[in-house]
């Protein structure tokens, strides 16, 4: 008997491999094809270069490991992504207490919100911010930005929620998220909780004041 009624939603799990698409010939139309093994996409594409050869990406385990993403960046979106990353490492065997989550800039919402689903070893968060809608306002005050901001990415509405060990990384001179944003998080948080705040360190150069061994030898006691 014909099944009838609506297809399913679910997409369709993909094999792993590596995924290339050719031109047909005598046609505009392409087709999506699979092999196995990087040495056969390399030879499938020497011998196909004159039909459009396009190289995809390759697929471990359900996921994108490479290649071209025609998504457009969400909320939702980056928050799977995590998702799928710890997914990952949980389907190697790795135990969620022995994973460090790190999260930088806007990185912090998504290292945040995992961490309200999972107990890593430890979550460290590097600049983080409030929300996005605090540091739009911030920084364009003479409008009322806040109330423009889609994504808003509530870290502090969340932070009390997680179930890791926190530890905070910020300077002093970050002029793209205030290290006021950092401290509030910090101040929000339940303990277990560490803060590294780093004098004349900004946003991208955190790294260059030896915060190396002090964050390894914070991680040793957990």
């Amino acid at each position: 008997m014909k099944k009838t009624g609506r297809p399913s939603s679910k997409p369709k799990r993909l094999k792993d491999g590596f995924y290339m698409s050719i031109v047909l010939a005598n046609s505009t139309k392409s087709i999506r094809l699979m092999r196995e093994t990087r040495e056969e996409m390399e030879q499938f594409e020497a011998q196909n270069k004159h039909r459009n050869f396009k190289y995809l990406g390759q697929v471990k385990d359900n996921i994108w490991l490479d290649g071209e993403n025609k998504g457009k960046p969400t909320k939702l979106g980056l928050y799977r992504d995590g998702e799928a990353a710890i997914n990952y490492l949980i389907n190697q065997k790795i135990k969620t207490k022995n994973i460090v989550v790190y999260g930088e800039s806007l990185g912090t919402a998504i290292a945040t919100k995992l961490s309200t689903n999972y107990s890593f070893n430890m979550t460290i968060l590097e600049a983080p911010f409030t929300s996005v809608a605090d540091v739009a306002q911030k920084r364009y005050w003479i409008f009322p930005a806040k109330y423009l901001v889609l994504d808003d990415f509530d870290i502090l509405g969340i932070i009390k929620k997680i179930k890791s060990p926190l530890l905070i990384l910020h300077g002093y001179k970050d002029y793209v998220i205030n290290i006021a944003f950092g401290k509030k998080v910090f101040e929000a948080a339940l303990k277990p909780k560490k803060a590294l705040f780093v004098q004349n360190a900004g946003h991208n150069n955190l790294f260059e004041f030896n915060l190396v061994n002090k964050i390894l030898n914070i991680l040793k006691k957990y």
